[in-house]
């Protein structure tokens, strides 16, 4: 698992088209950041007031808020293989299942991880065209969050409020040795 920023990810990874390579990065972000895709969902005149960095990811749905110490996973592989799995949820199970051993009262619904009711990570996957025999998928583990700056940054209008996990002790340290765990063991 190699260790870049987002916007490496995107300049090596997005924008080459996702290169037929098998990989999986991390990304520790270290300042507040915003990726978006098609539906242009942002307020981009609040993000350039702000110095907020925005990411075209050309993709579909909403934007997504990152803040300093949250942590983020890419990953391509084939899927055309026997023992395929989809890794996002794969992983977003294994976490939620992490998260109630630590005590906290996780769930899993449909792509994202609540506690106590709050979105505290959520994934997604996409199988890549022309062939659609590899699968990009994607988790982000919101440890650090501020909900005003998100209420001024995303137009659409939120239905699951997020809320950082070092709200209930968990670190960015603990969740990057989680990520990193998981991927040298799937």
């Amino acid at each position: 698992m190699r260790k870049m920023t987002i916007q490496q990810g995107i300049k090596n990874i997005v924008n080459k088209g996702f290169p037929n390579e098998t990989y999986s990065i991390i990304v520790i972000h270290d300042k507040t950041e915003v990726s978006y895709g098609m539906e242009n969902d942002v307020n981009f005149q609040y993000c350039k007031e702000h110095n907020i960095p925005l990411l075209d990811l050309k993709r579909t749905g909403g934007a997504i808020v990152y803040f300093a110490g949250n942590v983020s996973w890419a990953d391509v592989r084939p899927n055309n293989t026997p023992n395929y799995k989809n890794q996002d949820v794969e992983f977003l199970f294994a976490l939620t299942k992490y998260l109630k051993e630590k005590g906290l009262n996780a769930t899993f619904e449909n792509n994202d991880i609540m506690v106590d009711g709050y979105k505290v990570a959520s994934g997604c996957s996409i199988n890549i065209p022309p062939n659609f025999e590899r699968t990009f998928s994607s988790a982000q583990i919101c440890i650090n969050c501020d909900l005003d700056t998100i209420k001024n940054i995303c137009l659409k209008p939120m239905t699951k409020t997020p809320k950082g996990l070092s709200e209930y002790g968990i670190t960015t340290e603990e969740i990057e040795k989680f990520v990193r765990n998981y991927f040298t063991n799937n």
